[in-house]
């Protein structure tokens, strides 16, 4: 998280691609392959995140041999749906119903020659399984474990079951035998419970990765502090109380918080509403925030921190009873390709999936290089308060008769309103441009989800 969003754009970039931060143009500035290809950073590790399976529940993620032969299945089965005979169309739309989200994935590009019945088919099959997927974000993933063992080999296996990275430092902690019972567990509130056990505890960081720590014996137990609320864990770090005198009557408080979430999930925007906030203290007393504009964020890694300023409470007051609020989180959905053929020739062209549209403005020559312009919609961003941070997650290359993948030698925005974005790809080819053709990778639809939370017990200072 990088705060308010001031120029959420820049930070968006930024955020979900760190190392592509040299600029000219507008946005982001081209870049040499070396620099294009040098996403060993946060960037790099949100893209594998994106683009693979869901995790499953239980048991251990695929391999890279199980989604391989998952991919050839859904491939095999996509192409089936344009059979000549209706049944087998029908038999190859239900596999793929059948397969589920694991599917979404691993649709094939839309062609731009494709049939209208192999169109209306498969725009079936995603739809089904997006409003699945929606249906599916913002749930936790449930883990169940048993038996004992060393902290380090929880953590392992919690990983596993969750589908969410759990970082292992050399902490002398990991290694103390605990006992674990965990039927079908939500995974903040198993991942506090082995952290309690073990005495550690997770650094607050703006925009961090999750880091282990030692727990201090005068720091609270984890799981006594942090509300959890679908897949997002909420804990209060500090209060403070002020008092302006050159602007009276200034008096506040400032709440500030951490805000964790599943590592599987890669949110691009996080807006905390606050003209519907309540705050109600012990003694009864109602506390109001000092402005009704919503926070709005760019998150980074797994965590981020945030503060919030209320009406200074009375001495009367203990603690805060209850805080009640609405988050509203925003992450890209499952990725889908589009193809384009005679790229000299396909000026203006649009292909629409779900609620994304990309369109080929033109493919020309650069100087040494070939420049291809796309400009890019999701139908649900419908303002300049949703960020297009996602983009930085996208994927263009070109693919020659042979099947030879060519990757782009740099990036750039063209421009960027509140209903699409336009992205300038720039690529060294051997070959004429019209013998290559465009994929182009992109989230389907931006999935929006409004979380409730509740904190409650929350000592005044």
């Amino acid at each position: 998280m990088l705060g308010p969003m001031g120029s959420w754009i820049m930070i968006g970039f930024v955020v979900l691609a760190q190392g592509l931060h040299q600029r000219d143009r507008v946005g982001l500035g081209y870049l040499g392959s070396a620099a294009a290809t040098r996403m060993t950073g946060l960037g790099m590790q949100v893209l594998v995140a994106w683009v693979q399976d869901d995790p499953p529940k239980t048991g251990t993620k695929p391999n890279a041999a199980d989604r391989e032969s998952l991919r050839r299945t859904v491939e095999s089965l996509a192409e089936q749906l344009d059979a000549d005979k209706t049944d087998e169309r029908d038999e190859a739309e239900r596999k793929l119903l059948e397969i589920g989200l694991d599917a979404l994935g691993y649709l094939p590009p839309v062609p731009e020659d494709a049939s209208s019945e192999w169109l209306i088919r498969i725009e079936r099959i995603r739809e089904t399984l997006m409003s699945i997927n929606q249906l599916e974000f913002g749930q936790p993933s449930r883990v169940t474990m048993a038996g004992e063992m060393t902290g380090r080999e929880a953590l392992i296996q919690l990983a596993s079951r969750s589908g969410n990275p759990v970082p292992l430092p050399q902490l002398p902690e990991l290694e103390k035998q605990i006992s674990v019972a965990f039927d079908e567990t939500p995974y903040w509130v198993a991942f506090d419970e082995l952290l309690d056990q073990l005495e550690l505890s997770i650094e607050p960081e703006d925009g961090g990765a999750l880091q282990l720590v030692s727990r201090s014996p005068d720091v609270p137990q984890r799981s006594a502090r942090a509300t959890y609320s679908g897949g997002f864990r909420l804990e209060p770090i500090a209060i403070s109380k002020s008092s302006d005198f050159y602007q009276t009557p200034i008096h506040t408080a400032t709440i500030t918080m951490s805000l964790a979430w599943e590592s599987r999930w890669v949110p691009v925007a996080a807006l905390f509403q606050i003209k519907d906030l309540e705050v109600v203290c012990d003694n009864g007393e109602r506390l109001n925030p000092t402005s009704e504009q919503p926070l709005e964020f760019l998150p980074g890694g797994s965590q981020m921190v945030l503060s919030v300023d209320i009406t200074k409470p009375s001495r009367a007051a203990k603690e805060i009873a209850t805080w009640k609020g609405t988050m509203e989180v925003s992450i890209p959905g499952k990725s889908v390709a589009m193809e384009f053929a005679e790229l000299d020739q396909s000026a203006n062209k649009t292909i629409s999936v779900g609620d994304l549209s990309v369109m080929l403005v033109k493919a020309r020559k650069n100087r040494e290089l070939h420049e291809i312009l796309v400009e890019v919609s999701i139908e649900n961003q419908v303002d300049s308060e949703t960020p297009w941070g996602w983009i930085a997650l996208t994927e263009a290359v070109l693919i020659d008769s042979v099947g030879k993948r060519i990757e782009h030698a740099g990036w750039s925005t063209t421009h960027v309103n509140a209903r699409n974005i336009g992205l300038s790809y720039l690529f060294e080819l051997e070959k004429d441009l019209s013998e290559y053709r465009l994929v182009y990778r992109s989230p389907q639809s931006i999935e929006r989800k409004t979380i409730p939370y509740l904190l409650e017990n929350i000592p005044l200072p």
